[in-house]
């Protein structure tokens, strides 16, 4: 018989039991401090196979725990593992008598001081309490357990086993708390009240937050959609959340129905997260009076994904975040039209490829976590946005978001891994999608390519040859049908779109019948962005006297400054330096003397300072004598 273990926050084991219901009551009458002076969780289980020599979990931190009640008698409860080790909890043996499909009555009794995850590199997932405010955060960046409702709840704080939830809590006159569900009542005691939240819906133990503070509810469009904000919050909820409405009318669009009891939105002092309908929101974020409120539209998202289907562990949190983030651009789609949607999936590319210098060349699934990295890295947010953009642009938008949708009835209140999103559009496609899974989700890094086009000029229009070469470390590997936009610059500064696919280590690419066009852009089109960067480019015009020598920048991307080596020409000469954006506008332009020499065997070097540009892709032409080079370049900031 195989050993039973809990599951730790990166691998699911299954377990023998199935939680059913938390229901909970705690005394918070010291709130803002973060003191339970008494807390009970009651949780209702079912043994799910024989419970002979078979234990139940669960987890605890920083609190003291008085008595274990199994079925209202006494049981012995035991600690198991370190308590700096990820999967740290308690256990109780199954007694005997116990049976399989026993209904069980499990009552946990603690009380002390509620903490956080620890403060280093800083402290993010737990229960903070400031002057005027106790509130939680479901997760921590840091914390090697990842769930971090184990700070104030006996529970068995794992995403695989989701439960309904009842909260009371008792605080002072004066103070309102929120909570996850619906508000069914508030009692009224000595010198204290006591406020009953319920959900009936099955919930992820990292979805349950509560908040405690002078809250009022302001309601926007339904009276399901609430916001939780202080008194003098009135004006500027106004404006930060007028939009409300059309975010859950573009998400329900999208996705279908929204799957709980309210929207429901509370400021708290830091970070935002997918609280199951009692979103915490940066109150900073709140107030700033921007009805576009992408942040509140992220975690409002999630209510589908990572509320609804929920990773069955950590390492599958690329589900929720890459999602999440690609309705930003949805998003901006349904305030911009196509040029919003782009212009978000450029920022979002910009940003990936900025985040890699900070944290490493991670993948989507099953990431990294150490230190530059964390449990939330920026990869799989904005890496995972511009992916998800490349598979609708694979699988097209019909059968990519029915696909979606698919997933979401199949998995709804469940938990999922990547291999159940990958399966649910391949029977919807027909098409089998490991290489697009294997290269852009399960493996680390991107492809970088030189471009080498050679255009020859007949009855004024061109014939094009573009060589791709793929050049990416060997350990990222080659891949597979990568779709390149590009786009041609006509004589009357309007654009001509092609798409191009790169399917090895080189690929040749033949187009016909552009007209005679002035440049040429790469992955800037206003089809898709495509996760790659450009090394080197390379032109030959054939019809003119260009020289074939190539010139090269570096660091690429670029940031403040780049090194220019250039072929020395044979005589001294004046040289046109010019950087266009992808538009068709000269940026900078400026004229250096290029050196004599003996020839093109060696090359000069000189240094174009461009910290006063702004993130994005640029063409460096440089024309002396009878040679015109050019390079894009990328500066990110």
């Amino acid at each position: 018989m195989a050993q039973q273990r809990i599951s730790s926050p990166v691998l699911y084991n299954k377990q023998p039991f199935d939680i059913l219901k938390y229901t909970f009551s705690v005394d918070l009458t010291e709130a803002p401090k973060p003191i339970a002076k008494q807390a009970i969780n009651t949780i209702t289980f079912t043994w799910t196979d024989n419970p002979v020599e078979k234990k139940f979990y669960f987890h605890l931190r920083d609190l003291t725990i008085d008595s274990v009640l199994y079925n209202g008698k006494s049981i012995q409860f035991y600690q198991e593992g370190n308590i700096d080790s990820a999967d740290f909890h308690y256990a109780i043996d199954a007694p005997i008598g116990a049976m399989k499909y026993d209904t069980v009555s499990l009552s946990i009794y603690y009380h002390g001081i509620m903490g956080s995850e620890p403060a280093e590199p800083n402290s993010w997932g737990g229960v903070f309490g400031t002057n005027r405010i106790l509130y939680t955060m479901g997760v921590g960046f840091h914390a090697n357990y990842v769930g971090t409702t184990q700070h104030w709840l006996a529970c068995y704080d794992h995403p695989s086993d989701k439960a309904a939830f009842k909260g009371s809590f008792i605080v002072s006159k004066g103070k309102y708390v929120c909570s996850n569900g619906l508000l069914t009542s508030i009692d009224t005691l000595e010198n204290a009240l006591r406020f009953n939240w319920e959900t009936k819906i099955p919930t992820a133990t990292y979805l349950l937050t509560f908040a405690i503070d002078s809250f009022i509810p302001y309601q926007f469009g339904s009276k399901t959609n609430i916001v939780y904000g202080l008194k003098s919050d009135s004006s500027v909820l106004q404006t930060s959340y007028k939009l409300l409405p059309k975010m859950v009318d573009m998400l329900e669009r999208y996705f279908g129905p929204y799957p709980f009891e309210k929207v429901g939105y509370v400021l708290t002092p830091t970070g935002s997260m997918e609280h199951q309908t009692m979103i915490s929101v940066d109150q900073s974020i709140a107030r700033k009076k921007d009805s576009v409120n992408s942040v509140s539209l992220h975690e409002l998202a999630h209510q589908w994904f990572g509320d609804m289907v929920s990773p069955i562990d950590f390492r599958y949190a690329w589900l929720t975040e890459s999602f999440a983030t690609y309705c930003e651009s949805l998003w901006a789609h349904e305030l911009k039209k196509s040029t919003g949607y782009i212009s978000d999936q450029q920022a979002k590319l910009s940003s990936y490829f900025s985040s890699v210098t900070r944290e490493g060349v991670l993948s989507l699934d099953n990431f990294e976590r150490k230190s530059p990295s964390s449990n939330y890295p920026s990869t799989i947010y904005v890496k995972g946005a511009v992916v998800l953009g490349m598979l609708r642009h694979e699988l097209g938008d019909d059968i990519f978001f029915t696909g979606i949708r698919s997933y979401l009835d199949q998995f709804k209140y469940g938990n999922v891994k990547t291999e159940d999103f990958q399966q649910v559009l391949e029977n919807k496609s027909g098409k089998k999608l490991d290489w697009f899974f294997d290269q852009w989700i399960i493996r680390k890094g991107w492809p970088r390519f030189t471009f080498d086009t050679t255009s020859i000029i007949e009855n004024n229009s061109k014939k094009i040859k573009i060589t791709c070469k793929q050049v990416q470390p060997k350990e990222y590997g080659y891949f597979k049908n990568v779709p390149i936009e590009l786009g041609f610059r006509l004589a009357d500064n309007s654009y001509i779109y092609k798409i191009i696919y790169s399917n090895d280590a080189e690929s040749i690419s033949m187009i016909d019948s552009i007209p005679a066009y002035r440049s040429m852009t790469i992955n800037q089109g206003p089809t898709l962005r495509t996760l790659i960067q450009m090394v080197s480019i390379t032109t030959i015009n054939e019809s003119e006297d260009f020289n074939t020598n190539q010139i090269y920048t570096y660091p690429m991307p670029a940031h403040d400054a780049i090194t220019i080596e250039y072929p020395l020409p044979h005589n001294t000469c004046i040289g046109d330096i010019m950087l266009i954006d992808t538009s068709g506008k000269i940026i900078k332009q400026l004229k250096k003397e290029l050196y004599s020499s003996e020839g093109f065997e060696k090359t000069g070097l000189f240094i174009l300072h461009i910290s006063d540009l702004a993130s994005g892709n640029y063409t460096l032409t440089m024309k002396y004598g009878n040679n015109q080079l050019s390079r894009q370049i990328i500066v990110t900031k």
